[in-house]
């Protein structure tokens, strides 16, 4: 229907033998499911039903989403070239969108009627309508864009043949594009366009193809779109309407006539709304509140005759709300409920639960994304909710060992997930969160949340371990007589000397063998025994000394023998190795200062002696001593 200029590449000579050959010949001939019943209706809602093809053919079926053309003409499909969602056309492109064959031999004033909508370039690109009786062999148009335009023609080609340019349906509402495109003469909108075709009268094998050409350039357009095919014979005048819902309480109607219609006129039944009534085709409607209304849709024809159509509508909105949520992970006794706003009619209810359920209430739902449709009076609400399950129930475990074969273990537990509060049942019969004092073994616990969601912990082990401690409380050594030597065991929290004595420090006089068994916090224990001799022959140094002033064991050095002794000196060090005090007098003794300042209470020291007596080598001795308060 249109041709191409130079610039476009395609040459309006050939045009007409280009489109000749888009169909062949031979695929048209072979009709074998010719329609003769009439009239034949087609709004591409459940199946293509015509065939596409041609040149760079880039028709498609289906949901238009573009930027004009944003849907179809009634119902969810059409079909328009450059695809679905593309913002232009292929070009060069010769292409075609195909009817069926139909036989006309009992339709005495054949008609057609259509809705299109267009976007292409104005004069090179657009789409037509043309018609063949004898297989394709050869094709004319239907109609002519300088017809008399009556009821049963209208809105037939909007640009019209020249020397150069096709009669077609062409143009668009852009005002630029950039470049050197041919703008204007767009619609916005569907349109009905309508036409008889009076020499197809008794014809048996009559075909059909709406036509779309396009150039290389300036395709940047949404396209050119067919939909709601009507043929037979010149409609009597019938009326009727149709209508959709929303949950905003808008509805969208759309009068259903036939004949040469002169006007419409509406009441939509709502005299409290600031617009009760239209006058044009397909009126929308916002009403005042949710209810059931009488809608009159009054059509008005050429012949001076009127048609009043009146149907009742309901009008209603639809929440939904989650009645009860999943109670456990993974769990499937969630409950949704949908509610319906406003009318009184008796409505029809479809959840896309598995299997469906047709109830206001969907029972036994797990978690997912929930679909719910409402049906009234010819009226579909759809709305969608969410169900998710709650946070699975989950534990940290922490353990501390049971040491030393005693009943000081502990299990810690910190719960996470579920619906608080919780609840625990353990293996030994506890019912607290942790267990404190326990021995070691394998422990088990059942943790339910406020939903009785259950979790199962097996096998929590408390090992037993021990902690080796040490008491030493130094080597065999000699004392003399009227001599005290006083024994440490150490920092512990428990102590039993030989003679059951309970005290840290053990004061020794005799000689003897002295033994202590200590007990730390976590009842671990150790021993240790020391000889102690009385006898003066030699010399000795205490393990430990109590510079507190009392002049009872104030000063620490040898004891014994000490007038006997010769070639005497002793060095004290601290742990780090620094020297605290030294003397080569036997009798010159330490006070536990260092630097000026006595050391606190229990600081240990390393000591180092060397000395003769007469008739005896050189001795040296090394050993410890602790500071006591």
């Amino acid at each position: 229907m249109v041709a191409i200029d130079k610039r476009r590449v395609v040459v309006v000579g050939i045009w007409l033998f280009f489109i000749g050959l888009l169909v062949p010949t031979q695929l048209l001939a072979q009709c074998t499911n010719v329609i003769s019943q009439f009239p034949y209706k087609e709004g591409f809602e459940l199946a293509p039903s015509w065939v596409s093809g041609g040149q760079l053919s880039d028709w498609e079926w289906g949901t238009p989403q573009k930027k004009i053309i944003t849907r179809a003409a009634s119902g969810n499909k059409c079909w328009i070239t450059g695809g679905l969602t593309n913002s232009a056309y292929g070009g060069p492109q010769i292409s075609y969108l195909l009817s069926p064959c139909f036989d006309f031999s009992a339709i005495q004033n054949p008609f057609i009627s259509c809705k299109l909508f267009w976007e292409t370039e104005r004069r090179f690109d657009g789409g037509g309508l043309e018609y063949s009786i004898d297989g394709g062999v050869t094709w004319k148009d239907v109609g002519n864009a300088n017809d008399v335009v009556d009821c049963n023609n209208i809105n037939w080609y909007n640009q019209g043949a020249t020397s150069t340019v096709q009669q077609s349906w062409a143009g668009t509402i852009l005002t630029t594009t950039g470049g050197n495109c041919v703008l204007g003469s767009g619609v916005g909108s569907w349109i009905t366009a309508k036409h008889t075709m009076s020499y197809l009268a008794g014809k048996t094998n009559v075909r059909f193809r709406f036509t779309f050409t396009a150039g290389r350039t300036c395709n940047n357009f949404d396209g050119f779109a067919v939909d709601d095919i009507f043929i037979g014979d010149i409609p009597k005048a019938s009326a009727d309407f149709g209508f959709t819902c929303s949950k905003s309480l808008k509805m969208q109607f759309t009068a259903e006539a036939t004949g040469c219609v002169a006007g419409y006129s509406w009441n939509f039944g709502d005299p409290v709304s600031v617009n009760n009534t239209a006058t044009i085709e397909s009126p929308e409607h916002v009403y005042s509140a949710p209810g059931t209304y009488n809608v009159v849709c009054s059509v008005k024809f050429q012949d001076n005759t009127t048609l009043v159509v009146q149907k009742q509508v309901t009008v209603f909105s639809i929440a939904t709300k989650i009645d009860q949520p999943i109670a456990c992970a993974g769990g499937n006794d969630g409950r949704l409920s949908v509610q319906v706003i406003g009318g009184s009619a008796l409505y029809s209810y479809l959840w896309s639960t598995n299997p469906p359920q047709n109830t206001p209430q969907a029972n036994g739902v797990g978690q997912g994304i929930y679909t719910i449709q409402v049906q009234a009076n010819g009226c579909t609400l759809t709305d969608t909710i969410s169900l998710t399950h709650p946070q699975a129930l989950k534990a940290l475990v922490l353990t501390r060992e049971a040491k030393c074969g005693n009943a000081n273990g502990s299990i810690g537990l910190f719960v996470e997930g579920g619906t608080a509060p919780f609840t625990y049942k353990w293996s030994n019969g506890t019912t607290l969160v942790n267990l404190t004092k326990i021995s070691a073994g394998k422990y088990a616990v059942q943790i339910r949340d406020s939903n009785l969601c259950l979790l199962e912990l097996k096998d929590i082990v408390v090992k037993d371990t021990s902690n080796f401690i040490r008491v030493f409380l130094g080597n065999d050594t000699t004392i003399c007589n009227g001599s005290t030597l006083v024994l440490n065991a150490g920092s512990f929290d428990k102590y039993r000397w030989q003679d059951s004595a309970i005290t840290p420090l053990y004061n020794v006089v005799r000689t003897g063998t002295y033994s202590v068994r200590v007990t730390d916090a976590d009842g671990c224990t150790a021993t240790d025994s020391i000889r102690v001799t009385v006898d003066c022959s030699d010399i000795f140094f205490p393990t430990a000394f109590t510079p507190n002033g009392d002049y009872l064991n104030q000063n620490f050095g040898p004891v014994g023998n000490v007038e006997a002794v010769k070639n005497y000196q002793l060095q004290i060090f601290n742990r780090l190795g620094q020297l605290v005090f030294s003397a080569r007098d036997p009798n010159k003794k330490w006070d536990g200062k260092y630097m000026g300042k006595l050391l606190p209470p229990g600081t240990a020291l390393v000591w180092m002696a060397v000395y003769s007596l007469p008739n005896r080598p050189m001795v040296q001795q090394k050993g410890t001593v602790v500071l006591v308060q």
